[in-house]
């Protein structure tokens, strides 16, 4: 497991009937890509422009697959380039056609976003509510779905990163990996996490357990009392509130008393 010293993941609510579904129900939404609030997000280009030394690359990738020895690889670039001048043409309009069936998928792919840090206070600002929602903290493991490679930390960079057709054939799995899991760095300090599985704007089960419930600095006193109503007979489920550190802009958790 990447990264084990990370062994809670936080997914911060505005409303507290969103946190009591996933309470009672044990499933959680994960949303397509569109559904984000960062138009950059998940829309990252990918090159489909093919030259003839890229083409002779697929060549001798697709060669390596099906096991063809490198002298037969190089005679079938030799021959193509000799004998079929408009196979590259014809190359091009397949990868543009491969490009834009691979953007599809990952277009459709569902995506539940979490953060490594539960005492943000902008996230509690513009995701919970301004404070007055809640966060829900589930435990990391290698044995869960946090813990494996549907899940992976979110990378942030100032430009667009390099991507292009030959990736597909070249490094399985970047593709997704890159577009689903790269951001702006204006976003750094949300300190994302991504689980990414196949179909999005579905219900799934729960990636990891429940551990905990965190309250904002002014999520309402009868909201809080729901939750403790539903979850007092639960074991392993940490009710907590946050107060302000004295003389700090920063904010912590203590045991919620009821």
């Amino acid at each position: 497991m990447d990264h084990p010293e990370i062994t809670k993941l936080y997914k911060y609510y505005a409303d507290k009937e969103r946190v009591i579904e996933i309470l009672k129900t044990e499933r959680i939404w994960y949303s397509k890509p569109e559904r984000f609030n960062d138009p950059f997000d998940c829309d990252i280009d990918i090159a489909s422009n093919v030259t003839w030394d890229q083409f002779a690359e697929i060549i001798r990738v697709e060669g390596k697959q099906l096991n063809k020895s490198p002298a037969e690889i190089e005679e079938k670039i030799r021959a193509v380039r000799s004998e079929s001048p408009a196979a590259i043409d014809e190359y091009r309009a397949r990868v543009r056609e491969g490009v834009e069936r691979v953007r599809d998928v990952l277009r459709g792919q569902g995506v539940l976003s979490l953060s490594s840090i539960p005492d943000s206070i902008p996230m509690w600002g513009y995701y919970a509510n301004g404070h007055r929602g809640m966060c829900i903290e589930f435990h990391r493991a290698a044995r869960n779905a946090l813990g494996s490679s549907a899940t992976r930390e979110v990378h942030y960079t100032s430009d667009y990163p390099d991507v292009s057709f030959i990736d597909l054939f070249k490094r399985p799995g970047y593709l997704s990996k890159t577009v689903v899991r790269t951001k702006s760095r204006a976003w750094k300090h949300e300190k994302e996490w991504r689980v990414v599985l196949t179909n999005g704007d579905i219900l799934y089960d729960l990636p990891g357990e429940i551990t905990g419930v965190l309250f904002g600095l002014s999520t309402p006193e009868e909201h809080k009392r729901e939750v403790a109503e539903l979850v007092k007979d639960q074991d392993g489920i940490m009710l907590l509130q946050a107060i302000k550190v004295k003389g700090r802009f920063r904010m912590e958790f203590v045991d919620y008393a009821g």
